[in-house]
């Protein structure tokens, strides 16, 4: 159950990172994910 709790957090803590990212403008992440259009 532990290891399920920090997974979540984990995932939940990727979530928060991701949409910090696209909430910023394009232009100020350091790389973009493989999966954007690199424009």
């Amino acid at each position: 159950v532990d290891k399920l709790k920090k997974k979540l957090r984990h995932e939940e803590n990727v979530h928060r990172a991701l949409e910090r990212a696209f909430t910023r403008p394009l232009g100020a992440l350091p790389r973009l994910p493989p999966y954007l259009p690199s424009q």
